[in-house]
């Protein structure tokens, strides 16, 4: 099933296919309120995973996080009220099995709507990749979203659809507020590489309204190739979406992929690619991006910026 999925994406007329997939109506449904015309400037990450030699997963994801933060110093210089960072950027992507992704994956709460919450970023004990990207969101003051991988253990007789190894293995996009707590989790509905990652049994509907009043729904990658659940969140009146991505190797056709949605849906789709891009804020089909940022002391490390308008 991989396979077939790679196959769509990399052959000859893929463009065709991909529109065509991306042409699916929303409909008129409008649920959600969310504020128009609110001004807001977003930050999209180009970022290319480094691997240091002989590091364990922990050490290579603390060298990725590093270099997340010079893109969490210029976002703040530079005015950002919200970061996207890519999919896949904290370590490799192409796992050969689910044992080898497990030394990069964290146990992650639940979404909490308890008032009074502290931020992980104070809990020593919290996993750290996840403290530390709250602690990006506290001490920058910027809304965070982070790609990360989430194993949750189960057993046949809690979940039928248990794995025999006994846990979940979720692609996971996680969003921070401007204090460092968790706002939004979602799994990956539409996953790529089915040996390392499952798929939720319902699919995530997730959406939060930033403290700037900015309604965002969330999606990553390949989901943007299927109905679910993009259209739903359009379908509830959204326009704004945080967009994890790891589609460098697709080069242009990327861009007209998301071009073709945002297009489409009428909204704004702020992607962040791995590699380097095609990354950009698009809104009705138009990059929107009017500043980068080259981090100092880099390579490839790409911060791009937008003025946008919920």
């Amino acid at each position: 099933m991989a396979a077939s999925r790679a196959t769509l994406l990399v052959c000859n007329g893929a463009l065709a296919a991909l529109a065509m997939l991306l042409l699916i109506a929303p409909s008129s449904l409008t649920v959600v309120a969310a504020t128009a015309g609110v001004p807001y400037r977003a930050a999209m990450v180009e970022h290319s995973p480094v691997f240091p030699a002989n590091a364990t997963p922990v050490e290579m994801m603390a060298a990725n996080m590093a270099l997340y933060e010079l893109h969490m110093v210029a976002a703040k210089a530079s005015g950002a009220q919200v970061v996207v960072f890519p999919e896949f950027g904290l370590g490799p992507k192409n796992f050969i099995d689910r044992d080898q992704l497990l030394p990069f994956a964290e146990h992650l709460p639940a979404v909490s709507n308890a008032t009074g919450q502290t931020a992980p970023c104070y809990d020593a004990s919290a996993p750290p990749v996840f403290r530390n990207a709250s602690c990006f969101a506290l001490n920058y003051g910027i809304l965070v979203s982070i790609n990360m991988y989430d194993v949750q253990p189960c057993t046949t007789a809690s979940d039928p659809r248990c794995p025999r190894d006994g846990r979940f293995q979720y692609n996971t996009e996680v969003v921070f507020d401007e204090r460092g707590i968790m706002v939004a989790k979602y799994y990956k509905t539409h996953v790529f590489y089915l040996n390392c990652f499952d798929e939720p049994a319902t699919p995530d509907l997730v959406y939060f309204t930033s403290a700037f009043n900015v309604t965002f729904g969330v999606f990553t990658c390949f989901d943007i190739m299927f109905e679910t659940p993009s259209v739903p969140l359009v379908n509830l009146g959204i326009r704004n979406f945080l967009y994890s991505v790891a589609m460098s190797a697709l080069g242009p056709v990327g861009k007209d992929i998301f071009e073709i949605w945002s297009a489409r849906h009428n909204s704004t789709l702020l992607a962040s690619n791995d590699g380097t891009g095609p990354s950009g804020a698009f809104v009705h089909g138009v990059n929107k991006v009017s500043q980068q940022v080259n981090i100092p002391g880099t390579t490839n490390e790409v911060l791009l910026l937008a003025d946008l308008v919920a």
